[in-house]
């Protein structure tokens, strides 16, 4: 989509049903500890005020309103641990895809992005996780090509290296300065305090020296899918099974409907883990010899 047209979308954004306490509450009564809110994702719009020029958030679009803020407040009241989920890229920027040919364009996407997580860590009280997504070397050009004796797709794996640079360095020395307690993610230059694993089939191995999380959507997909049923019962409970006996912690995401709200069906499968251990001993061990080998006798 031409990023004009999709730009208009914020014309029409107005979760008008989210209320931030009810999806605290819904994660309260699961047992989680923690929340993780994308403030930005790679389209570039920010679910907060900020002072970014492109005026693209919603507090300054239809919505009207500082989405990050109310969602803080929220999760604090429920004692939970606050964490926000933050993306450098900004699909609208060509120079995301070609940095060295659009080198001022990457600059002013990096600006726009130290600008924001200085934002996010300064004006929303103590944030105990920083989720970052889409940063680092890896992810410029998703891949994208490079001149070495003529055009040609850049090798899987291999990470960017030309004139333009993030400089993680220099912005997560700020956050740690005014976020001392946080934790951050391995998706940046920066030295990691936990590793992330993303999707199922990337769950690994057991691992009790490195703090790891595995992060998988609840509906198969990270966005809203209409009508799209979430894992059942079973799987999910087998997923934490199986993250937890690899000495992990589960992110599960779960997509908002684009009024604000988190789908029944959802909401029910999500609180789950109040349940668990009141369920019968015969139904809790056919669950658990479905796991294979050494996770069933855990």
């Amino acid at each position: 989509m031409d990023v004009r047209e999709y730009s208009k979308l914020a014309d029409s954004f107005s979760p008008n049903r989210f209320n931030a306490d009810e999806w605290a509450s819904v994660a309260k009564n699961a047992g989680m500890k923690y929340m993780v809110l994308t403030a930005k994702h790679h389209d570039g719009f920010a679910l907060f005020d900020s002072s970014a020029p492109d005026g693209f958030n919603s507090v300054k679009t239809a919505a009207h309103r500082a989405i990050v803020k109310e969602y803080t407040a929220a999760a604090r009241k429920q004692e939970m641990l606050v964490g926000l989920y933050y993306s450098p890229l900004d699909w609208r920027y060509p120079g995301w895809l070609f940095p060295d040919v659009y080198l001022e364009s990457a600059e002013a996407m990096r600006e726009k992005y130290h600008t924001q997580v200085r934002e996010l860590m300064s004006k929303y009280g103590p944030i105990d996780i920083l989720w970052y997504d889409g940063g680092g070397e890896n992810w410029l050009g998703f891949g994208g090509i490079e001149w070495k004796h003529g055009w040609r797709p850049r090798e899987q794996g291999v990470p960017y290296h030309g004139n333009f640079s993030w400089k993680d360095d220099e912005i997560n020395g700020e956050v740690r300065r005014l976020q001392p307690k946080l934790v951050l993610n391995d998706r940046t230059r920066t030295p990691a305090d936990f590793k992330t694993r993303e999707n199922e089939s990337r769950i690994g191995d057991f691992n009790n020296k490195t703090p790891w999380e595995l992060c998988a959507p609840l509906a198969g997909c990270w966005g809203y899918r209409p009508g799209k049923p979430p894992l059942s019962r079973d799987h999910v409970i087998q997923l934490l099974v199986r993250t937890v006996g690899r000495d992990g912690n589960l992110l599960l995401n779960v997509g908002p409907r684009p009024d604000g709200q988190i789908e029944q069906d959802q909401a029910a499968r999500i609180c789950l883990a109040r349940t668990i251990c009141s369920a019968p001993e015969k139904e809790m061990r056919s669950l658990f010899m479905a796991l294979p080998g050494p996770i069933a006798d855990r």
